[in-house]
């Protein structure tokens, strides 16, 4: 039953990330052969990881908030493995669409590979913290996203509902945000960017969220800016959202009220 119920998921989003993969697919290739194009793809790859989180927070709202999907629902199994089932499909999906990057990252001259990595003071662990912390960050995404709608749940009031699915994923976002900015404790000018190219720094993460935490000190050698805490406070959230979703997807009162 979970795997056709996988299979059915697949099917559904399966020409969303396509489309968008076969995009990054060609725009990375076209990097690998001509660094010159990088412009180009950073400009489309914005746009991709604009659209398809917010592709991934609506289809989750309608099924689990909204209660759109009928086919599911005639499903007779739990309805946090539904869940589950749908949030696995889109981290796969999300790092698939992502994974499209290394080509150019660790095969281009011009990569973060052999600009930055293969000269640090460890370079195994950089390439498997860069490969890594975006896989769980992709996991935690949806997570995040379903533990505000379940939580958003517990109330009957549409506006105090929207209010607990803003506030839970931006203090969940900032949480992380706070965690990565400790971890430059002591440094001056201390800021951070979203959706950067800098290869200067290893990007942090919060769930889907990229992001890069820097200050004005130098960094000649990458490896000093691997925190593994950012992958494991992900984990952490990814844990206690997937405790709650389950607690409350799972109840008699969300069966009741939240289809």
């Amino acid at each position: 039953m979970i795997l056709n119920l996988f299979k059915l998921e697949m099917k559904k989003h399966f020409l969303i990330f396509g489309i968008f993969t076969l995009i990054e697919l060609i725009l990375s290739t076209a990097v690998l052969i001509n660094y010159d194009y990088r412009g180009t793809t950073f400009a489309v790859s914005s746009i991709t990881w604009i659209i398809i989180p917010v592709y991934v927070f609506i289809d989750l709202y309608n099924e689990f908030y909204k209660g759109k999907e009928v086919i599911t629902h005639m499903i007779p199994i739990k309805t946090s493995t539904k869940f589950l089932v749908k949030s696995l499909t889109f981290s796969l999906g999300l790092m698939i669409i992502w994974s499209t990057c290394l080509i150019y990252e660790l095969f281009s001259l011009n990569g973060i590979y052999y600009l930055k990595i293969m000269d640090s003071s460890n370079p195994k662990a950089g390439v498997v913290y860069f490969i890594l912390a975006r896989l769980i960050g992709f996991i935690a995404g949806p997570i995040i996203i379903g533990m505000a709608l379940a939580l958003s749940k517990l109330v009957k009031n549409k506006i105090l509902s929207a209010a607990i699915i803003i506030s839970t994923i931006t203090v969940t976002t900032i949480g992380l945000y706070l965690i990565m900015k400790s971890n430059l404790s002591g440094q001056e000018h201390i800021g951070w960017a979203i959706g950067t190219t800098s290869q200067e720094r290893f990007k942090q993460y919060a769930g889907m969220v990229s992001i890069l935490v820097s200050s004005d000190k130098g960094i000649t050698d990458i490896a000093k800016t691997i925190y593994w805490n950012n992958v494991v406070f992900n984990i952490l959230v990814t844990l206690l959202g997937w405790g709650i979703v389950s607690l409350i997807f799972n109840s008699r009162k969300y069966e009741v009220y939240g289809k």
